[in-house]
């Protein structure tokens, strides 16, 4: 059977769109909590997120504002601790990967989907096992440059996928990453 041209297939968000909506909800309290403990916070409101595996992880594609606000974060701060709240809906895996800096005072929130049937993100999930780093490309839409989240310990976007640590599918769960990522620079 022919794979449909490529901007004709099914995106994962179409299938759990209004999962996705709560899931960018969350994330707003989220940085809202950061804010009140004193962190200069960048949410992340991706028009697109595409698994790759020639990058090691995820193309996302912000508005150009935030992406803005990203890079003069990641200039000035290094992001070395995280946390990656994850559930799951109809296949389709929704994350929230929070970067922030140990002293509390930056952090980046940003939204993640993928579905789990995915082979390429069962590629990036086997590399992960493997201790790959898992990498967020975020980009505007210019495309001109990007800047590189990378998550050492990227089994925090894949452990438990099916099941929160109760057992129950589409529960929100967290991952407190010991070994932080660094967010780099532009690439």
């Amino acid at each position: 059977m022919d794979q449909p041209p490529e901007g004709d297939r099914e995106r994962p968000i179409d299938r759990a769109a209004g999962h996705w909506e709560a899931v960018v909800d969350d994330m707003a309290a989220t940085a809202d909590r950061l804010r009140e403990a004193g962190a200069d916070v960048v949410e992340l409101h991706p028009g697109d997120i595409v698994p790759r595996a020639d990058i090691g992880g995820f193309d996302v594609l912000v508005p150009d504002a935030e992406f803005e606000r990203l890079r003069e974060t990641v200039a000035d701060t290094a992001l070395t601790a995280t946390d990656v709240f994850r559930a799951e809906e109809s296949g389709v895996t929704f994350a929230v990967a929070v970067l922030a800096a140990s002293d509390g005072s930056a952090a980046v929130c940003c939204p993640l989907y993928y579905d789990r049937a995915d082979e390429t993100v069962q590629s990036l999930q086997r590399a992960a096992r493997d201790g790959d780093p898992l990498r967020t490309f975020v980009r505007p839409l210019a495309n001109e440059e990007a800047v590189v989240l990378q998550f050492d310990d990227a089994d925090v976007f894949f452990e438990a996928d099916a099941t929160d640590e109760t057992g129950e599918s589409g529960e929100q769960t967290g991952s407190d990453g010991t070994d932080a990522p660094e967010a780099d620079g532009d690439e």
